[in-house]
């Protein structure tokens, strides 16, 4: 009789553990090389041939998903807002739109004000970049006003 109850019990724990595996769903992400914590190292401004080396600003892009967060990675970031942008990308191509403040006391508000996104190489609420190169170490984007070179 306990060898039936015993049996019945591992069943009964056997199919609930399926069950829950089941209905959990992993997020995969398709993004690749794309993936992960970038650092801005330059910009170039495509209408003049000037460079500005940025690198010491700590200037950061983290692709994960859908969203990409971009922040200033500092000992004081916390003094500094960062920022969540949709992305869709393909082969050669990448979209940033809908930037909103990483808030979620205030809920996340949209930012209002390009200017503040300028220091990032975006100048536009919709930013379209050609992805001229992208490697497990290097992506460089351009568009018709700047070049962006970024760094693992």
């Amino acid at each position: 009789m306990m060898n039936k109850y015993i049996k019945k019990c591992l069943v009964c724990c056997g199919m609930m553990a399926t069950m829950i595996l089941a209905s959990c769903e992993l997020e995969q992400s398709d993004n690749g090389k794309l993936d992960g914590f970038w650092l801005l190292s330059s910009v170039d401004t495509l209408s003049t041939g000037h460079t500005a080396d940025v690198s010491a600003e700590e200037l950061t892009w983290s692709f994960q998903g859908r969203l990409l967060q971009l922040r200033k990675a500092t000992l004081l970031y916390y003094k500094f807002p960062n920022y969540i942008l949709r992305f869709e990308s393909t082969s050669n191509s990448l979209t940033l739109s809908n930037p909103i403040y990483n808030d979620r006391d205030e809920g996340d508000p949209d930012v209002e004000d390009i200017e503040e996104l300028r220091p990032f190489g975006i100048n536009d609420f919709e930013e379209h970049f050609t992805i001229v190169t992208l490697t497990n170490s290097r992506l460089v984007l351009k568009n018709d006003r700047l070049q962006l070179k970024l760094r693992k």
